[in-house]
């Protein structure tokens, strides 16, 4: 099937939005999901497998994040940049910033950039 360039373009302009870091949010929903459809079709199902790898795979490439996070986690204590680690994309946060006295809103993206100090 053939596309215009129009459609292809659009198509991937749609993926190229996408946070890569989007799925370590579902991974719990994810392996529910995968212990759920394992006990209606056994281990024999297709399904079963891609998410299988898909588990893996998303467990072997955060496993360094994880195992930053977990300690962070265990000492109520965490840095800017895991920030996105703990709150879902469109989840906003408000943190108070000292110099100016008053609350900033901000969201995990925003927070991954480094706060510089005033010269």
């Amino acid at each position: 099937m053939a596309f215009c360039s129009f459609c292809t373009s659009f198509q991937v302009r749609l993926i190229s939005q996408v946070d890569r870091n989007l799925l370590y949010h579902y991974l719990p929903e994810l392996e529910a999901y995968g212990t759920k459809l394992s006990d209606n079709i056994g281990q024999d199902g297709a399904d079963l497998k891609h998410l299988n790898l898909l588990l893996d795979f998303l467990k072997s490439e955060y496993a360094s994040t994880t195992a930053r996070l977990t300690p962070l986690l265990k000492t109520d204590e965490i840095t800017y940049d895991l920030l996105w680690a703990l709150f879902r994309p469109k989840t906003f946060f408000i943190l108070p910033v000292l110099t100016l006295k008053k609350p900033y809103a901000s969201d995990p993206i925003r927070a991954k950039r480094r706060c510089r100090r005033p010269v």
